[in-house]
């Protein structure tokens, strides 16, 4: 897991696919419902696939919405480690983020929290909850996932006003720039 983090490595699209849908199935058997975000929903909505650069696969949820507590989690990521995932959970004051890894995939499932209307979405991008409370149903990898809604406009608040266009390097700069300037708690800097 540590490792995916540091060095990482693009998945295996073949391996990745089947441990979405596996992923998606665990969620729908605890009623949890589930959101593609980041990269793997650039993929989905912009290429209709899993981009063969990215290094990670990425679902969220809504703490309080859909009947999701964090009481809730505990039995889902249960699921998970008894099909052989490695999971590592994390309670933040914005969201609970399990990272779970197998077959040298990381899975990244964050559960957020509405605060004033919002949820701070990595790496500290405030997002309007909107978005990710009436989901849209879309077609991908021969299955019915869901996005948030409109997908564009969260894409564009995600990865700026080119994120039709695919970049494979340097987008990370794109996204850095895209985080408004704040202090950084503990450090008296910006």
């Amino acid at each position: 897991l540590e490792k995916s983090m540091v060095a990482p490595e693009p998945v295996d699209s073949a391996t990745a696919e089947v441990m979405l849908k596996e992923a998606k199935q665990i969620m729908g058997r605890h009623g949890v419902v589930v959101f593609l975000r980041q990269g793997t929903c650039l993929g989905a909505v912009r290429e209709q696939r899993i981009i063969p650069w990215d290094d990670d696969l990425d679902l969220g949820s809504i703490l309080g919405v859909n009947g999701l507590t964090e009481e809730a989690i505990g039995p889902v990521v249960d699921s998970f480690r008894d099909v052989g995932y490695f999971v590592r959970v994390e309670h933040g004051e914005h969201s609970v983020a399990m990272c779970m890894i197998r077959s040298s995939i990381r899975l990244d499932w964050t559960c957020y929290r509405v605060i004033g209307g919002d949820i701070f979405h990595f790496p500290g991008l405030r997002m309007p909850a909107r978005l990710f409370t009436e989901l849209r149903e879309i077609d991908f990898l021969g299955e019915s996932f869901l996005v948030p809604d409109p997908p564009e406009e969260y894409l564009r608040l995600k990865y700026g006003p080119e994120w039709t266009t695919p970049k494979r390097y340097a987008f990370e700069r794109d996204v850095v720039l895209m985080v408004p300037e704040a202090l950084i708690p503990g450090h008296g800097s910006k």
